[in-house]
């Protein structure tokens, strides 16, 4: 990646923030507020307390689609088998370990889920779990850790490296490599307060979360910077 690229496209992007280009999916951020007040893994009833922590007043793109139902397939596993989905969140989000080894055994879990699931409803039409192209796992983290990890798409994440002529464009989607990378990026946005103090001017406190958070390296990669 060319370090020079990037910071070009950063002063571009605060630019936009400055003459009010308003963010594309602050959703995100009112969805991460919404997380952060219901998400309690010591709750009585986790499947109840994932249904609320997972939800947005404004828009519900993030997890339900027509053929995108993460959200949906996770409340199905929760009512088979609650304790053994709880424990795949724990681990998931153990800070202790590593990211790979934790998202790996995650989708893996997943995969294992998915079949025992099909084998109790052999009618079913669901046979996909929707968590592997990383959208669902790094909105899981996301929101439970904002100043650490920001939401993924694939196809954002690749064009911005083609952009800044990485030499390597993962042809699958790559969720530890993006981390890496936004961490770069945050880096050089926490350079520059001004940037992440106009972002914040469109955050409402009632509203939004507004602590530290690496999601905006989200909004800059889908900002117009890179047309």
């Amino acid at each position: 990646m060319q370090v020079s690229k990037i910071k070009d496209l950063l002063a571009d992007y605060k630019m936009l923030l400055q003459q009010g280009r308003v963010p594309l999916d602050l959703h995100l951020w009112e969805a991460q507020k919404v997380f952060q007040d219901n998400w309690d893994v010591d709750a009585p009833d986790f499947a109840d307390m994932y249904s609320r922590a997972i939800n947005s007043k404004e828009t519900q793109r993030y997890w339900k689609d027509r053929q995108y139902q993460p959200k949906q397939m996770m409340e199905l596993f929760l009512k088979m088998e609650t304790p053994w989905v709880k424990s795949m969140f724990d681990d998931l989000l153990n800070e202790e370990r590593g990211i790979e080894a934790r998202v790996g055994r995650f989708l893996f879990l997943m995969d294992e889920t998915l079949n025992q699931y099909r084998s109790k409803h052999p009618l079913s039409i669901d046979t996909n779990h929707h968590h592997g192209d990383y959208r669902m796992i790094s909105l899981y983290l996301s929101f439970r850790y904002p100043e650490k990890y920001a939401y993924y798409v694939h196809e954002d994440f690749t064009h911005f490296l083609k952009v800044v002529n990485s030499p390597k464009i993962p042809l699958v989607p790559d969720f530890v490599r993006f981390c890496k990378v936004a961490k770069i990026i945050y880096t050089f946005m926490e350079k520059d307060q001004e940037l992440i103090t106009t972002f914040q001017h469109n955050l409402l406190p009632s509203i939004h979360y507004t602590g530290e958070n690496r999601m905006i390296v989200f909004d800059f990669l889908r900002s117009r910077t890179f047309l």
